[in-house]
Protein backbone atom coordinates (compact mmCIF):
# COMPACT_ATOMS: atom_id res chain seq x y z
CA UNK A 1 0.00 0.00 0.00
CA UNK A 2 1.14 3.54 -0.83
CA UNK A 3 0.10 6.15 1.76
CA UNK A 4 0.19 9.87 1.00
CA UNK A 5 0.84 12.17 3.96
CA UNK A 6 1.91 15.72 4.72
CA UNK A 7 5.66 15.85 4.29
CA UNK A 8 8.61 15.87 3.74
CA UNK A 9 9.74 13.33 6.33
CA UNK A 10 9.18 14.16 9.96
CA UNK A 11 5.68 15.59 10.53
CA UNK A 12 3.14 13.93 12.75
CA UNK A 13 1.24 12.86 9.62
CA UNK A 14 4.13 10.58 8.73
CA UNK A 15 4.04 9.05 12.22
CA UNK A 16 0.29 8.48 11.83
CA UNK A 17 0.84 6.82 8.45
CA UNK A 18 3.49 4.52 9.94
CA UNK A 19 1.17 3.75 12.84
CA UNK A 20 -1.63 2.83 10.43
CA UNK A 21 0.52 0.59 8.27
CA UNK A 22 4.20 0.17 9.13
CA UNK A 23 5.02 -1.59 5.85
CA UNK A 24 3.41 1.03 3.60
CA UNK A 25 5.37 2.95 1.01
CA UNK A 26 5.06 6.57 2.10
CA UNK A 27 4.28 9.32 -0.40
CA UNK A 28 5.07 12.72 1.16
CA UNK A 29 3.35 15.82 -0.19
CA UNK A 30 3.94 19.48 0.74
CA UNK A 31 0.31 20.49 1.48
CA UNK A 32 -2.98 18.87 2.42
CA UNK A 33 -4.23 19.55 -1.12
CA UNK A 34 -1.16 17.83 -2.57
CA UNK A 35 -1.76 14.82 -0.29
CA UNK A 36 -5.21 14.35 -1.81
CA UNK A 37 -3.90 15.13 -5.31
CA UNK A 38 -1.49 12.18 -4.91
CA UNK A 39 -4.53 10.01 -4.28
CA UNK A 40 -6.44 11.43 -7.28
CA UNK A 41 -3.47 10.98 -9.62
CA UNK A 42 -2.95 7.39 -8.55
CA UNK A 43 0.42 8.02 -6.89
CA UNK A 44 -1.05 6.75 -3.62
CA UNK A 45 -3.64 4.14 -2.66
CA UNK A 46 -4.77 6.05 0.43
CA UNK A 47 -4.16 9.36 2.17
CA UNK A 48 -3.61 10.19 5.84
CA UNK A 49 -4.89 13.57 7.08
CA UNK A 50 -5.30 15.13 10.53
CA UNK A 51 -8.91 16.08 11.11
CA UNK A 52 -9.23 17.00 14.79
CA UNK A 53 -7.02 17.96 17.70
CA UNK A 54 -7.98 17.63 21.35
CA UNK A 55 -6.76 21.18 22.08
CA UNK A 56 -7.51 23.19 18.94
CA UNK A 57 -10.49 21.30 17.49
CA UNK A 58 -11.11 20.69 13.79
CA UNK A 59 -8.21 20.96 11.37
CA UNK A 60 -10.13 23.28 9.09
CA UNK A 61 -7.89 23.10 5.99
CA UNK A 62 -7.90 19.31 5.90
CA UNK A 63 -11.63 19.02 6.62
CA UNK A 64 -12.54 21.53 3.90
CA UNK A 65 -10.65 19.48 1.32
CA UNK A 66 -12.20 16.24 2.50
CA UNK A 67 -15.69 17.72 2.34
CA UNK A 68 -15.14 18.96 -1.23
CA UNK A 69 -14.88 15.39 -2.60
CA UNK A 70 -16.20 11.96 -1.79
CA UNK A 71 -13.80 9.70 0.08
CA UNK A 72 -14.14 6.43 1.92
CA UNK A 73 -12.61 6.34 5.38
CA UNK A 74 -10.68 3.11 5.89
CA UNK A 75 -8.92 3.88 9.15
CA UNK A 76 -8.49 6.20 12.09
CA UNK A 77 -5.45 6.90 14.23
CA UNK A 78 -5.45 8.82 17.52
CA UNK A 79 -1.89 9.95 18.08
CA UNK A 80 -0.40 11.61 21.17
CA UNK A 81 1.27 14.81 20.00
CA UNK A 82 4.24 16.16 21.96
CA UNK A 83 5.91 19.20 20.44
CA UNK A 84 9.49 20.34 21.00
CA UNK A 85 11.38 23.51 20.22
CA UNK A 86 14.25 22.69 17.84
CA UNK A 87 17.18 24.94 17.00
CA UNK A 88 20.91 25.01 16.41
CA UNK A 89 23.24 24.01 19.26
CA UNK A 90 24.26 26.68 21.77
CA UNK A 91 21.20 28.84 21.02
CA UNK A 92 19.17 30.05 24.00
CA UNK A 93 15.56 31.19 24.24
CA UNK A 94 16.84 34.76 24.52
CA UNK A 95 18.70 34.41 21.20
CA UNK A 96 15.55 33.58 19.26
CA UNK A 97 13.79 36.11 17.05
CA UNK A 98 11.70 33.78 14.87
CA UNK A 99 9.81 30.53 15.49
CA UNK A 100 8.23 28.64 12.60
CA UNK A 101 5.78 25.77 12.54
CA UNK A 102 2.52 24.53 11.10
CA UNK A 103 -0.43 26.68 12.32
CA UNK A 104 -1.82 23.73 14.31
CA UNK A 105 1.47 23.26 16.18
CA UNK A 106 1.71 26.99 16.90
CA UNK A 107 -1.84 26.96 18.31
CA UNK A 108 -1.16 23.83 20.38
CA UNK A 109 1.85 25.56 21.96
CA UNK A 110 0.22 28.96 22.55
CA UNK A 111 0.95 29.11 26.29
CA UNK A 112 4.66 28.35 25.82
CA UNK A 113 4.89 30.91 23.02
CA UNK A 114 3.11 33.60 25.07
CA UNK A 115 5.14 33.00 28.23
CA UNK A 116 8.56 31.88 27.04
CA UNK A 117 8.74 33.39 23.54
CA UNK A 118 6.81 36.64 23.88
CA UNK A 119 9.75 38.47 22.26
CA UNK A 120 9.73 36.18 19.21
CA UNK A 121 7.89 36.50 15.90
CA UNK A 122 5.92 33.40 14.85
CA UNK A 123 5.65 32.34 11.22
CA UNK A 124 3.34 29.65 9.86
CA UNK A 125 4.70 26.98 7.51
CA UNK A 126 3.00 24.24 5.48
CA UNK A 127 4.30 21.54 7.85
CA UNK A 128 6.46 21.08 10.90
CA UNK A 129 9.08 19.51 8.62
CA UNK A 130 9.09 22.65 6.48
CA UNK A 131 9.71 24.66 9.66
CA UNK A 132 12.72 22.49 10.47
CA UNK A 133 14.11 22.84 6.95
CA UNK A 134 13.74 26.62 7.12
CA UNK A 135 16.11 26.94 10.08
CA UNK A 136 19.16 26.37 7.92
CA UNK A 137 22.02 28.12 9.72
CA UNK A 138 19.86 30.84 11.30
CA UNK A 139 21.05 31.20 14.90
CA UNK A 140 17.99 33.27 15.75
CA UNK A 141 15.39 30.82 14.39
CA UNK A 142 13.69 27.74 15.82
CA UNK A 143 11.01 25.29 14.80
CA UNK A 144 8.20 23.68 16.74
CA UNK A 145 8.07 20.07 15.65
CA UNK A 146 8.07 16.46 16.73
CA UNK A 147 11.12 15.52 18.80
CA UNK A 148 11.58 12.41 16.64
CA UNK A 149 11.98 14.70 13.61
CA UNK A 150 15.00 16.52 15.07
CA UNK A 151 17.86 16.19 12.56
CA UNK A 152 21.45 15.65 13.70
CA UNK A 153 22.45 19.29 13.13
CA UNK A 154 19.75 20.59 15.52
CA UNK A 155 19.02 20.13 19.20
CA UNK A 156 15.88 20.09 21.30
CA UNK A 157 15.98 23.38 23.20
CA UNK A 158 12.70 22.71 25.03
CA UNK A 159 10.80 19.40 25.08
CA UNK A 160 7.05 18.89 25.61
CA UNK A 161 5.99 22.49 24.99
CA UNK A 162 2.39 21.70 24.00
CA UNK A 163 -0.23 23.34 26.22
CA UNK A 164 -1.97 20.06 27.04
CA UNK A 165 0.16 17.13 28.24
CA UNK A 166 -2.52 14.83 26.81
CA UNK A 167 -2.55 16.57 23.40
CA UNK A 168 -3.97 14.15 20.82
CA UNK A 169 -4.72 14.43 17.11
CA UNK A 170 -7.19 12.24 15.26
CA UNK A 171 -6.06 11.29 11.76
CA UNK A 172 -8.16 9.50 9.19
CA UNK A 173 -7.07 7.35 6.29
CA UNK A 174 -9.16 7.78 3.15
CA UNK A 175 -9.40 6.31 -0.33
CA UNK A 176 -11.38 7.41 -3.38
Amino acid sequence: MRLAHLGPAGPWSEAAARHFRADAALVPAPTFAAVLQSLHLGHADAAVLPVENSRTGRVADANALLEANEYTTIGEINLAIHHALLTLADVTLADLKLVRSHPQALAQCAWFIAHELAHVQCEATTSTAAAIAAIGKERTAAAIAAPHACPAHLVILAPAIQDDPHNTTRFIVVTR
